[in-house]
């Protein structure tokens, strides 16, 4: 079986108790190939004499190779699982092994610990949500002009994804799935976290809003700030990545009522987690 040691996440429990389960079997494996080879010996023995001793000795040693059978093909598909997480490990690939285990999967559909946060302070005057459109090859404004992505770039990377998963919208914002989690498009400051990066935002109801950074806001812009973007005496804390034409339609802003958010949209935001990158390595 291959080394198990030298692993950096902090889940371990489902991956030890996985090694010990096998260890479980190999040993189980081990017994009965033991017992097995003592039967077939016995059947050996008793196999010129007819009757019941004859039949029962065949009928246990049917049993235990049975048995083996079973323990090496659980052994085998243990071993194999083990050797996957271990290979993509060691490869470096956090983002393949994370698939494999599904460790500490939370109620907000991420691991449990995320790496950092932005705690928004409380006098942060938040107003509601902002947008950019999403689709057409990237950034899309109101009249359906488009600025597509530069090739190579994390942006151009996250749409490229988004439309292998079929350029899907949820209530008229682009989500991609993630481990099986929807997560919607958004775009972020830096200290928020980076394109690529899956992030949650924390409301003040105890909601989530699961997201994935698909555009990063200009350090540069007048009204840039770490919270998002200023306007007047409010900030944007969540732009949202969204379908112009569900966006028009509308004549306003994501919220619940008009949008049929899953969240209330009136609860600020108190804190966005940040949970590392859809791209990692």
């Amino acid at each position: 079986m291959a080394a198990t040691e030298d692993y950096s996440f902090s889940d371990y429990a489902i991956f030890d108790n996985a090694r010990q389960t096998a260890v479980t079997f190999y040993n189980e494996t081990d017994y009965v190939k033991t017992r097995a080879g003592q039967a077939e010996e016995i059947v050996k023995d008793t196999a010129r004499f007819k009757g019941p001793a004859a039949d029962a000795s065949t009928t246990y040693v049917t049993a235990l190779i049975e048995s083996l059978a079973t323990s090496m093909d659980n052994y085998d598909i243990l071993k194999r699982f083990l050797d996957d997480v271990s290979d993509s490990y060691h490869s470096g690939d956090t983002k393949a092994s994370n698939n494999l285990l599904k460790v500490g999967l939370g109620s907000a559909g991420f691991k449990t610990d995320p790496r950092s946060s932005l705690v928004i302070p409380s006098d942060i005057n938040q107003c509601g949500y902002t947008v950019t459109g999403y689709g057409d090859k990237g950034v899309v404004y109101t009249n359906y002009s488009s600025v597509h992505w530069n090739e190579g770039s994390n942006q151009r990377k996250v749409f490229e994804e988004w439309e292998k998963q079929g350029g899907k919208y949820k209530n008229g914002i682009a989500v991609l799935n993630v481990n099986g989690q929807d997560c919607y498009l958004v775009a972020s400051s830096e200290e928020m976290g980076n394109v690529g990066d899956v992030i949650n935002y924390k409301l003040e109801n105890g909601e989530n809003i699961p997201a994935v950074v698909a555009d990063a806001k200009s350090s540069s812009d007048d009204n840039y700030s770490e919270y998002g973007h200023v306007y007047g005496n409010q900030t944007s804390v969540v732009e949202l990545e969204v379908d112009m034409h569900v966006y028009n339609d509308k004549g306003t802003n994501p919220n619940t009522e008009s949008w049929g958010l899953s969240w209330d949209s009136s609860s600020p935001v108190t804190e966005i987690e940040n949970y590392g990158s859809i791209f990692e390595e």
